[in-house]
């Protein structure tokens, strides 16, 4: 029996959901996040932004952030991918950045697993990745291959 999970969510659906989750939150005297008036300077999906590809909006710790995808890929376990990712003044993308990625910036991937940051519940032996050949995330050891990019979060 396999007892790998493995979901496939609507990405958009699931970002924006989390979004106005996070604005439904504010404090009242707090102005909302969506109130605001967009800016003339939103780059669009694609376009160069802080040495890579605007990605479109993330969350990281609670808060919307610019998501970047930084040029180049490499294949490898994921220690060396989350190290490699550094060096280059990034990190592997989270759960919620990999649903950004796929819904707007899958033709810069292989249709392959990429890793995310994090790890699984299961325990330090298993992390989380993102298939982009179809969208679905999944969780594997480790010590195994895959591919890896790295993106910048840029707070609004």
């Amino acid at each position: 029996m396999d007892m790998n999970l493995h979901v496939q969510l609507p990405p958009a659906a699931v970002v924006r959901a989390m979004l106005q989750r996070c604005i439904d939150t504010l404090p009242a005297d707090e102005p909302a996040i969506a109130a605001k008036p967009r800016s003339n300077s939103e780059p669009a999906i694609g376009a160069e932004l802080d040495g890579g590809l605007y990605a479109g909006l993330t969350l990281h710790d609670g808060d919307p952030h610019r998501l970047v995808l930084l040029p180049d890929d490499i294949e490898a376990n994921w220690a060396d991918a989350k190290a490699w990712a550094e060096k280059l003044g990034g990190t592997l993308p989270s759960r919620i950045d990999a649903l950004v990625l796929f819904q707007n910036l899958r033709k810069e991937f292989k249709a392959e697993a990429y890793w995310t940051n994090q790890q699984h519940a299961d325990g330090p032996a298993s992390a989380w990745y993102q298939f982009f050949g179809w969208g679905l995330q999944g969780n594997g050891h480790v010590d195994l291959g895959l591919r890896a990019r790295a993106v910048r979060r840029v707070p609004l």
